[in-house]
């Protein structure tokens, strides 16, 4: 379990969590277009050539752009909060226990970089991330990820950058810290 949500009255998981992500996403790009059009219509009504009328729909008008630009602001910060936890592969409830100084500095075996972490949440197919279908990793007949046991990395390296085995050549990484698909006599394979 992620956290319970009071928005979608449900508790967010592992086989809801993309929607979960994308219910966040809607929101916010939703809030952001209502928020530029009304900002679209006071700006037109301060810089048309008649005087602006101070009655109950201007300060409505304003008050709801108020409103929107409030909302959007809130929402962009929860859903960029939520993507980063997506990137970094921790649920909120970590994340919150990590706020404890002993365990601020722990390792997350779970991080197999940010976009493995992200194919994790969304699918590995970018034509369906940011739609409201089940990511085929947790659907079929043999679904990759069960939502009890998750792939872990090495603790001993840090995971790579972006989500890849090694380096740019799919090699290992070395005790120096260079990723490389070759050994130190230039073969493929691990060093020697």
């Amino acid at each position: 379990m992620d956290h319970h949500c009071p928005w979608v009255n449900n508790c967010i998981g592992f086989r809801n969590y993309k929607f979960f992500m994308l219910f966040c996403t809607y929101v916010t790009l939703e809030c952001l277009y209502v928020t530029m059009i009304l900002f679209a219509g006071i700006v037109g009504a301060v810089t048309a050539k008649q005087d602006i009328v101070a009655n109950g729909t201007t300060f409505e008008y304003v008050a709801v752009f108020c409103l929107c630009l409030i909302i959007t602001m809130v929402m962009m910060g929860f859903t960029g909060f939520h993507y980063s936890l997506v990137m970094r592969n921790v649920s909120t409830i970590e994340h919150v226990e990590k706020r404890d100084p002993s365990k601020k500095d722990a390792d997350n075996p779970f991080d197999q970089g940010a976009r493995t972490n992200f194919e994790q949440v969304f699918g590995k197919n970018p034509l369906f991330w940011f739609l409201p279908v089940t990511p085929e990793n947790q659907s079929g007949p043999h679904p990759i990820l069960d939502g009890v046991h998750f792939p872990i990395r090495d603790t001993q390296k840090k995971a790579p950058a972006y989500g890849g085995q090694g380096g740019p050549l799919g090699g290992y990484q070395s005790p120096g810290g260079y990723q490389s698909g070759y050994n130190s006599q230039g073969h493929q394979g691990m060093y020697t």
